[in-house]
Formats: structure tokens, sequence, C-alpha cells
């Protein structure tokens, strides 16, 4: 899927993530996703998490079971290769959006 997403971080501003399908292949880059899905023409965050690698973290689906219980369809991937970018990139959303497993899990 070669679709994105602009994801709110506050009223005024945006950080567009690439769509795609839970089955793709990730590679070792470090980022940010989000497990969401689609209601109308917006998304809805299930759950965002920040990783080092893609490959080993969404490949090992953690929370992503939870999630798709909770409706996730896909995952929202940005790039990201600052640590501390990623940390304040997924701490805005989970604020802005209050994912039900981010919260469930504290």
């Amino acid at each position: 899927m070669d679709e994105s997403y602009d994801w709110p971080l506050s009223d005024t501003e945006s950080v567009t993530f690439l769509i795609h399908d839970p089955e793709t292949t990730w590679h070792r880059l470090p980022g940010v996703y989000i497990f969401a899905f689609q209601r109308g023409d917006r998304w809805c965050a299930v759950y965002v998490g920040r990783t080092d690698e893609f490959s080993t973290r969404i490949t090992n689906r953690e929370h992503w079971q939870a999630a798709a219980l909770l409706g996730a369809t896909h995952i929202h991937a940005q790039l990201e290769v600052v640590e501390s970018v990623r940390e304040a990139i997924s701490g805005r959303l989970i604020e802005h959006h209050q994912p039900p497993l981010n919260a469930s899990l504290g």
C-alpha cells in the first residue's frame, strides 16, 4: 500500500506516516508506528509505539494481536533515526489520540 496519512500531533501540527498492510516485510530501520483502523475518511489509533528496528519490533507482533482485537487493520510507519525525536513524536501522538491499548498498558 503506497498511501500516507497525516496524523495530528496537535490542532495545528501533523506528521505523515506511510500506511502498510500487517503482512509487510519490514526493514532494519528505526521509527514510530501506529496500529490503526479506518473510520470513514479518517484513521483511528489503537496503539502507538517506537522502535530502533521495525524488522524486529513489528515482526514480533508485540501488541498486534491485542490491537487487532480492538479493530486494528493496518500499520502506519514513519522513519525517524533520532531517538529523541521518535520519543517526542510517539509521546505527542499518544497524548493527542489516547490510543486504548497504550492507556491499558500504562
